[in-house]
């Protein structure tokens, strides 16, 4: 009988049930690609963000909502995998100590504290692949971390050997979108409104992508090729003003009446894709690609060094990237 890698309970119970789905779906994505490794049962949550989109079979789906569950689990599975943040202050074991760390790195110039956060992810890396390619379990455990390395993630045959996107779904995008999957449509994100000033102990210029990346990026991908080009994004108004001055454009037709899920599914579906640095579009642009662009170095993007991208493993095989020019 296969043991079980049960998800971490804390990011699919209590208010987290139904926000960040990026992150989850980093979480899940990995669960399942470790389960295959191992040969064990991945245990999959129920009646969240996640089970909108996705079909998932019974056998491996678990309330991970409700006390006694998560305390049955604190209590009786043990955490094999704690991932390490290159963040110091997620790397809390309460609310108190994270208040506390993220006080205390404001005491740091945000070049010392970019510099270790360098160091970390790449850490960060090393560790969750040395424990993904030799740790051998034989017992049920759980894992807590994002994951968000390219190398971490499944196949899309093994992905979609546990869990299938909703056929429902994908119809009602295509009866909105009936060129999304054509060859020369073209998807551009762009992360917004939590990114202003998000991580701001760290990085000078924040993590929210610049003007000058998407300029660049539509022009690396020979944007006016394409029939199509759908712009999503949570914050429509800002978009639009950033990109009101290319040259084609009356081909960017800006989405306004998709919900979240809709839009991920939009940026999976589509085969051409201008990332931006958030874990939502990259998990969406994982798959079925026949363009990806990426900013390098991901949330450090403002810097051009060598080896000093986090996360630390954020460029896709396929991928071109854009470099930071002011």
């Amino acid at each position: 009988m296969k043991n079980y890698i049960f998800c971490d309970p804390d990011l699919f119970s209590g208010k987290n049930v139904n926000n960040s789905l990026g992150n989850k779906l980093l979480h899940i994505f990995f669960v399942i690609n470790l389960a295959n490794k191992k040969n064990m049962k991945p245990v999959l949550p129920k009646n969240n963000i996640i089970n909108q989109l996705f079909e998932i079979n019974d056998k491996y789906l678990f309330n991970f909502d409700h006390k006694y569950t998560q305390q049955y689990i604190y209590k009786n599975i043990e955490c094999k995998y704690r991932e390490n943040s290159a963040f110091s202050y997620y790397n809390s074991k309460n609310i108190y100590e994270h208040y506390l760390k993220k006080i205390l790195t404001k005491f740091n110039s945000k070049t010392k504290n970019l510099k270790l956060s360098i160091e970390q992810s790449r850490k960060q890396y090393h560790e969750a692949r040395n424990f993904f390619e030799t740790e051998n379990i034989n017992k049920n455990f759980y894992v807590k971390g994002h994951f968000f390395s390219y190398s971490l993630m499944p196949k899309k045959e093994v992905l979609f050997d546990y869990i299938n996107i909703k056929k429902d779904m994908i119809d009602n995008l295509k009866k909105k979108f009936p060129d999304c999957e054509n060859e020369d449509t073209l998807c551009i994100h762009f992360r917004a409104t939590d990114y202003q000033g998000h991580l701001g102990e760290y990085f000078n210029k924040g993590i929210k992508l610049p003007k000058s990346y998407y300029i660049n990026a539509l022009e690396k991908i020979n944007y006016k090729n394409f029939q199509k080009i759908y712009c999503l994004s949570d914050d429509l108004y800002e978009f639009r003003e950033m990109l009101k001055d290319v040259k084609y454009f009356d081909k960017l037709h800006f989405v306004d009446n998709n919900s979240s899920i809709e839009d991920w599914l939009m940026i999976f579906l589509c085969k051409n894709i201008i990332q931006s640095n958030s874990s939502f579009c990259w998990t969406a642009s994982l798959f079925n690609k026949v363009k990806t662009i990426q900013p390098s170095n991901g949330y450090n993007f403002y810097d051009n060094s060598a080896n000093s991208s986090i996360p630390y493993d954020f460029i896709f095989k396929n991928s071109q990237t854009i470099n930071f020019s002011s």
